[in-house]
């Protein structure tokens, strides 16, 4: 009986070597090549080292094989003050910007303002798409100095990351679906010291049997989509809707009615238009994507409250100059989530950005690309001051049957695009 034991144990632990492989398999880097800057790469007892030199550009190492669908697991340290990332399902091609290194990366930084570690930035791209500014565990799971040990999963459109067996990523996306393995070493500055390190080992990758693999998402990291128009399932179980089927108007109004089309998966409002959705909401949560061009002049979004007030969520304004996320002529908008750093990491020229707005029992919050930039309580008195001064009048009877009902509409002045526009009641 112990050597049949003995035999089984043997078997299945065959069988778990059989499923992963080292990415470092002959302890040297013959199977990978270096892009982009001029860090430097070495292998030493099956760790890989890589050393900062003073170059404006990012460096990265990368696999020579291409990955779509994996489990990844590695081990890594990094010296304070040098940043670093994970780059998965990445490509390198002389047709876009000269052959740079873009792709999903798995951010390796914990700088004192943004403990971001595990998040998901698009390198070369879009920019960040899962900061982790709404997965507060996630913030706390690596640590600076130490052996850290990183999760990554890609299955289909939803890449995962764990630290230290904490989720910090749960991000849906289709934009790539294969690629290179890279590890980054980040450009420094002239005013910096070169000569800091990270290290990386017990590179390992797992390609079949993935779904017996996964694990468990967490409930405190909310998941991420940047589906088109498309809910997942996980949305579906939290009763999201879409608010536009991609394909009529049905529930929405435009004004004027030849302003507004749709082309590729996209509502498009021209000249100054208004796009009403007809139905009211009682405390919600809504995302939507929106773009502009050089041409675009002024856009918001607005919603009812309460107190019976319009108010608009300033997406553009190029005449009145209040920043985007504003809540219009009351409250400017600021980077709550990143109290250091002023930008709002909003483009108003390019590329898609992700507006969310939150209200729940009073509290209204006002997100752009996953940064918090506006909160107010909606019964509070510096609100209700705002309000008075702004002409609306606090102690305004309610109706009975609109109250805790909000409606939306959007205002365009020149070319404006929306899409993804999803809402789910919170009760």
């Amino acid at each position: 009986m112990r050597f049949f034991v003995l035999s089984c144990c043997l078997m299945c632990i065959n069988l778990v070597s059989a499923q992963t492989s080292s990415l470092i398999p002959g302890n040297d880097l013959s199977d990978w090549e270096k892009r982009g800057g001029s860090a430097r790469y070495q292998v030493q007892d099956g760790v890989i080292i890589g050393t900062s030199v003073r170059d404006a550009q990012n460096t990265f190492l990368c696999t020579k094989a291409e990955y779509g669908d994996f489990i990844l697991t590695l081990e890594v340290k990094q010296d304070p003050g040098i940043n670093s990332g994970i780059q998965i399902r990445s490509e390198s091609r002389s047709g876009y910007q000269d052959g740079r290194v873009h792709g999903y990366q798995v951010e390796l930084d914990q700088s004192p303002d943004r403990l971001w570690t595990g998040g998901i930035y698009d390198e070369g791209r879009r920019g960040w798409l899962y900061p982790l500014t709404r997965n507060k565990k996630g913030q706390d799971a690596y640590v600076l100095g130490a052996w850290n040990q990183i999760r990554i999963e890609a299955v289909g459109p939803y890449i995962r990351t764990w630290i230290n067996g904490i989720q910090c990523a749960n991000l849906v996306d289709r934009l790539t679906a294969k690629g290179f393995i890279a590890l980054q070493v980040h450009g420094i500055g002239s005013n910096e010291a070169p000569g800091k390190q990270i290290r990386w080992r017990n590179l390992q990758i797992r390609t079949d049997n993935l779904n017996q693999h996964r694990w468990p998402v967490q409930a405190y990291a909310p998941e991420i989509s940047h589906l088109i128009n498309e809910l997942t399932e996980a949305e579906d179980s939290q009763e999201w809707r879409l608010l536009w089927d991609g394909n009529s108007l049905d529930g929405w109004s435009a004004q004027p009615r030849n302003s507004c089309s749709m082309e590729d998966n996209c509502l498009s409002l021209s000249g100054k238009s208004k796009l009403l959705y007809q139905q009211g909401l009682p405390d919600f949560e809504l995302r939507f994507d929106v773009r502009f061009t050089e041409a675009s002049r002024s856009a918001s979004f607005h919603y009812g409250n309460r107190q019976g007030a319009d108010l608009a969520m300033i997406l553009l304004d190029r005449m009145k100059e209040q920043p985007p996320g504003s809540l219009a002529g009351l409250i400017p908008s600021k980077n709550l989530s990143e109290p250091e750093n002023a930008n709002l990491r909003f483009s108003a020229q390019k590329g898609w950005n992700r507006v969310r707005i939150v209200v729940r029992d009073g509290q209204v919050e006002h997100w752009l690309n996953q940064i918090k930039v506006v909160t107010y309580d909606l019964e509070g008195q510096t609100f209700r001051a705002l309000l008075e001064q702004a002409g609306f009048p606090s102690d305004r009877a309610i109706d009975d049957t609109a109250a805790n009902r909000f409606y939306l509409s959007y205002d365009a002045v020149g070319p404006v695009e929306i899409r993804s526009v999803a809402v789910r009641e919170i009760r």
